[in-house]
Protein backbone atom coordinates (compact mmCIF):
# COMPACT_ATOMS: atom_id res chain seq x y z
CA UNK A 1 0.00 0.00 0.00
CA UNK A 2 1.36 3.68 -0.54
CA UNK A 3 0.05 6.86 0.72
CA UNK A 4 1.37 9.57 -1.15
CA UNK A 5 -1.11 12.75 -1.12
CA UNK A 6 -0.50 16.30 -2.13
CA UNK A 7 -1.19 17.69 1.11
CA UNK A 8 0.72 15.34 2.67
CA UNK A 9 4.81 16.30 3.32
CA UNK A 10 5.98 12.42 3.26
CA UNK A 11 5.46 9.05 0.67
CA UNK A 12 5.08 5.98 2.89
CA UNK A 13 5.01 2.56 1.66
CA UNK A 14 3.44 0.09 3.74
CA UNK A 15 4.55 -3.93 2.29
CA UNK A 16 2.17 -6.74 3.30
CA UNK A 17 4.06 -9.28 1.40
CA UNK A 18 7.17 -9.42 -1.04
CA UNK A 19 9.49 -6.78 -1.51
CA UNK A 20 9.53 -3.28 -2.67
CA UNK A 21 12.23 -0.74 -3.64
CA UNK A 22 11.90 2.62 -3.24
CA UNK A 23 13.69 5.34 -5.03
CA UNK A 24 14.14 9.37 -4.42
CA UNK A 25 12.78 11.34 -6.85
CA UNK A 26 15.39 12.36 -9.83
CA UNK A 27 14.19 16.02 -10.50
CA UNK A 28 16.88 16.66 -13.11
CA UNK A 29 15.23 17.55 -16.35
CA UNK A 30 16.95 15.04 -18.67
CA UNK A 31 15.70 12.46 -16.51
CA UNK A 32 12.20 13.50 -16.19
CA UNK A 33 12.23 13.69 -20.08
CA UNK A 34 13.19 10.61 -20.17
CA UNK A 35 11.01 9.26 -18.06
CA UNK A 36 13.52 6.94 -15.95
CA UNK A 37 14.13 6.17 -12.39
CA UNK A 38 18.18 7.57 -11.67
CA UNK A 39 20.72 5.04 -11.38
CA UNK A 40 21.64 5.43 -7.72
CA UNK A 41 20.64 2.65 -6.01
CA UNK A 42 17.14 2.38 -3.86
CA UNK A 43 16.86 5.21 -0.63
CA UNK A 44 15.13 1.84 0.66
CA UNK A 45 14.49 -1.99 0.16
CA UNK A 46 11.42 -3.25 2.10
CA UNK A 47 10.19 -6.54 3.11
CA UNK A 48 6.99 -8.11 4.14
CA UNK A 49 6.32 -6.68 7.51
CA UNK A 50 7.58 -3.19 6.55
CA UNK A 51 7.25 0.61 6.52
CA UNK A 52 9.23 3.27 4.22
CA UNK A 53 8.97 6.62 4.46
CA UNK A 54 10.35 9.83 2.38
CA UNK A 55 9.82 12.91 2.98
CA UNK A 56 10.32 15.64 0.37
CA UNK A 57 13.81 16.14 1.24
CA UNK A 58 14.87 13.01 0.57
CA UNK A 59 15.50 11.75 4.05
CA UNK A 60 14.08 7.98 4.24
CA UNK A 61 13.06 6.12 7.57
CA UNK A 62 12.48 2.01 7.65
CA UNK A 63 10.28 0.44 10.67
CA UNK A 64 10.51 -3.62 10.85
CA UNK A 65 8.15 -5.90 11.89
CA UNK A 66 5.18 -3.64 11.65
CA UNK A 67 1.73 -4.68 12.55
CA UNK A 68 0.61 -4.30 8.44
CA UNK A 69 -3.26 -4.99 9.36
CA UNK A 70 -3.24 -1.68 10.95
CA UNK A 71 -2.22 0.46 7.94
CA UNK A 72 -4.59 -1.40 5.98
CA UNK A 73 -7.64 -1.13 8.38
CA UNK A 74 -9.13 1.37 5.87
CA UNK A 75 -10.28 -1.36 3.59
CA UNK A 76 -12.15 -2.74 6.02
CA UNK A 77 -14.02 0.60 7.24
CA UNK A 78 -11.66 0.97 10.25
CA UNK A 79 -9.26 3.83 11.24
CA UNK A 80 -6.20 2.48 13.14
CA UNK A 81 -3.35 4.98 14.16
CA UNK A 82 -0.12 3.52 15.27
CA UNK A 83 2.08 6.61 17.39
CA UNK A 84 0.88 9.18 14.51
CA UNK A 85 1.64 12.56 14.78
CA UNK A 86 -1.61 14.36 15.07
CA UNK A 87 -1.27 16.65 12.18
CA UNK A 88 -1.18 13.61 10.54
CA UNK A 89 -4.02 12.29 11.91
CA UNK A 90 -5.97 15.49 11.35
CA UNK A 91 -5.22 14.62 7.64
CA UNK A 92 -7.12 11.45 7.52
CA UNK A 93 -9.64 12.78 9.46
CA UNK A 94 -10.60 15.15 6.61
CA UNK A 95 -10.14 12.74 4.40
CA UNK A 96 -12.43 10.28 5.76
CA UNK A 97 -15.31 12.33 7.09
CA UNK A 98 -14.91 15.40 4.93
CA UNK A 99 -14.52 18.21 7.94
CA UNK A 100 -11.44 20.29 8.48
CA UNK A 101 -9.95 20.56 11.52
CA UNK A 102 -7.18 22.62 12.66
CA UNK A 103 -4.82 22.57 15.20
CA UNK A 104 -3.97 25.65 17.47
CA UNK A 105 -0.11 24.57 17.86
CA UNK A 106 2.44 22.92 16.41
CA UNK A 107 3.03 21.56 20.13
CA UNK A 108 -0.17 19.53 19.42
CA UNK A 109 0.45 19.11 15.93
CA UNK A 110 3.25 16.96 17.26
CA UNK A 111 1.73 14.95 19.45
CA UNK A 112 1.66 11.05 18.95
CA UNK A 113 -1.88 8.84 18.74
CA UNK A 114 -1.99 5.52 18.90
CA UNK A 115 -5.86 4.56 18.34
CA UNK A 116 -8.25 2.75 16.27
CA UNK A 117 -11.87 3.94 15.58
CA UNK A 118 -14.79 1.52 13.60
CA UNK A 119 -17.37 3.53 11.64
CA UNK A 120 -17.71 5.67 14.72
CA UNK A 121 -18.96 9.42 13.90
CA UNK A 122 -16.16 12.29 13.89
CA UNK A 123 -17.74 13.82 17.05
CA UNK A 124 -17.52 10.86 18.75
CA UNK A 125 -13.78 10.30 17.02
CA UNK A 126 -13.04 13.88 18.12
CA UNK A 127 -14.13 13.33 21.43
CA UNK A 128 -12.01 10.33 22.50
CA UNK A 129 -8.70 12.02 20.67
CA UNK A 130 -9.45 14.90 23.06
CA UNK A 131 -9.42 12.81 25.69
CA UNK A 132 -6.27 10.57 24.96
CA UNK A 133 -4.44 13.78 24.41
CA UNK A 134 -5.71 16.02 26.65
CA UNK A 135 -7.45 18.80 24.25
CA UNK A 136 -10.18 20.67 23.98
CA UNK A 137 -12.86 20.81 20.53
CA UNK A 138 -14.46 23.62 19.48
CA UNK A 139 -16.76 24.04 16.74
CA UNK A 140 -15.37 27.70 15.09
CA UNK A 141 -17.22 28.84 11.98
CA UNK A 142 -18.20 25.19 9.85
CA UNK A 143 -14.97 23.52 11.26
CA UNK A 144 -13.26 21.77 14.26
CA UNK A 145 -10.05 23.96 16.01
CA UNK A 146 -8.14 21.58 18.43
CA UNK A 147 -6.84 23.22 21.24
CA UNK A 148 -4.38 22.97 24.66
CA UNK A 149 -6.55 21.92 27.47
CA UNK A 150 -7.35 24.39 29.55
CA UNK A 151 -6.46 27.58 26.91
Amino acid sequence: MVRAYADQIATEVVVAEGRVALWRADTTAASRARGLRPDAPPALVLEARDVGRLDPSGVATLRRRVDVGRYLAWTRGVLAFDGMPLDDVVLTLERWYNVEIRIADNALAARRLTATFQSEPIDLVLQRIALTLGLRVERVHGSVLLLRNGS
